[in-house]
């Protein structure tokens, strides 16, 4: 299944905020107060499609209108009749203070953490990965590289008014060379493709280079995609970012 969410900074995972109870994890500790929001991961009669790593759970969120265009015309999936049913995946990491909320859509996992944030202090702010840094250390490929780039767009402003914006979606991109980060003015440097001084990567997307699916897909404005049949393979990425 496709998962949509969100990478958050929170600043409540600092030692002198967390109470004894709450030393294992103090923000899924804090979700208990959040109404309609349940942990559901090791209830009794749920199955959990995939295998949830450590830093994992999944939660039941009740929203009080439908979210989505197939519950607008069906009734609730759910016992509970005065509110919609929708399944939050939640990843914590307390060394990191990050926290990542997502969902089947984006909408629902906005409203999950418009619920949470009403709730929880402090409030989880919005953080990015750095995906300039990212796809120029990618790109460059100056040292052995863990994974492939398979979808990067980028902000083209060297071109004016004519080129504004640029996708690209392959298998692995950098082995394209359509890059390249010289400052020569040569015809040979001008074949290689677009000079890297002349766009700002604003999404990537990216596969380990042992594996032929993507960990995930991330953009500077916090959102991130990615699938639950590869939630390792995300965490190992997540590792290799320091999130």
């Amino acid at each position: 299944m496709k998962l949509y969410g969100f990478l958050f900074q929170w600043d409540g995972f600092a030692p002198h905020r967390v109470s004894p109870e709450a030393i294992g994890d103090a923000f899924l500790f804090s979700l208990n107060d959040v109404p309609k929001f349940s942990d559901i991961s090791d209830r009794h009669g749920v199955v959990i499609p995939k295998p949830l790593p450590k830093n994992w759970r999944l939660f039941e969120f009740i929203s009080n209108e439908p979210l989505t265009k197939d519950d607008s015309v069906k009734p609730p999936r759910t016992l509970d009749r005065n509110g919609y049913p929708y399944w939050i995946h939640i990843r914590t990491n307390m060394d990191a203070g990050t926290v990542i909320v997502a969902a089947a859509t984006f909408r629902i996992a906005v409203q999950a953490v418009m619920t949470i944030n009403a709730y929880v202090l402090p409030k989880m702010q919005r953080r990015n990965i750095r995906v300039a840094e990212l796809a120029e250390r990618l790109l460059r490929h100056e040292s052995k590289t863990e994974y492939y780039v398979t979808l990067l767009t980028t902000d083209v402003p060297g071109f004016g008014e004519a080129v504004k914006s640029l996708s690209l979606e392959g298998e692995d991109i950098v082995g394209a060379e359509f890059f390249h980060f010289s400052n020569s003015t040569s015809n040979d440097s001008q074949k290689q493709g677009l000079r890297y001084t002349n766009f700002t990567a604003k999404r990537i997307g990216l596969r380990p280079i042992d594996s032929r699916s993507e960990c995930g897909r991330f953009g500077t404005d916090n959102r991130i995609e990615f699938s639950d049949d590869g939630l390792q393979e995300l965490e190992d990425f997540l590792k290799y970012v320091s999130v």
